[in-house]
């Protein structure tokens, strides 16, 4: 299967889901690392054919997921005149990440200070677990989950942001603490990095709209083939 990068990319063999099937979270993270790794003075054109051919795996795969996929790399939860925000502050965002990591809060703010990112300190906390649990092994066998999917991140996101009372703010703390222990270090990072508006791509949203515009140039809906 083909990167979302590769210059090759088929929206439909290399989509890693089947028709109508929820796009992989971890599919999102990869081509957020991949912009991360883009450099030189083509780099937004690169970035743009990234983002690009996320979106014609949605639209060749499950159509219904392109919207909501464009505010996500947008950093936005729908249309500005619906207002909609999550409400999450810094400090519930590194509250949660101790949580998920298993730490204190001071640790995670002294190693924010050092790293400048909460997103790069989850993925180190979320590595620094898988290691010792290698190297420990597992005492009890535990049921594994089948993975995030873009859907069920995106659908929490507008979850925490509809939450109200006197109980939402830990609601929505649960809420986050989940995702990022479902998630691995990569899709935890990028969690983190959305919750605190900034998915370091780079890119501008007319940058995204550009690549929504090739999307649908080059896989057009009613054109696409067909993954059983």
């Amino acid at each position: 299967m083909r990167k979302p990068s590769s210059p090759d990319f088929d929206p439909v063999e290399d989509a890693p889901h089947h028709m109508g099937q929820p796009m992989p979270f971890w599919f999102v993270a990869q081509a957020l690392i991949e912009i991360e790794e883009c450099s030189g003075k083509n780099s937004q054109t690169y970035v743009k054919e990234i983002i690009a051919n996320v979106f014609r795996a949605a639209i060749a795969v499950n159509a219904e997921e392109l919207p909501a996929l464009f505010y996500f790399f947008i950093v936005k939860l729908a249309p500005e005149y619906e207002a909609l925000e999550t409400g999450v502050g810094h400090e519930l965002v590194l509250k949660s990440v101790a949580k998920a990591c298993g730490k204190s809060p001071k640790q995670i703010r002294e190693q924010f200070h050092k790293e400048g990112d909460l997103g790069v300190v989850v993925a180190v906390g979320k590595k620094s677990q898988n290691t010792i649990g290698n190297f420990f092994g597992a005492v009890t066998k535990v049921k594994k989950t089948q993975g995030l999917t873009f859907s069920h991140v995106f659908n929490s996101f507008t979850k925490i942001a509809n939450m109200s009372g006197n109980s939402s703010m830990q609601e929505r703390e649960n809420t986050i603490v989940r995702m990022l222990q479902d998630g691995d270090k990569d899709e935890a990072k990028y969690i983190v990095r959305w919750l605190q508006k900034n998915l370091k791509t780079g890119a501008a949203e007319k940058t995204i709209i550009s690549a929504l515009a090739r999307a649908v140039c080059y896989t057009p809906p009613d054109k696409v083939g067909v993954k059983k």
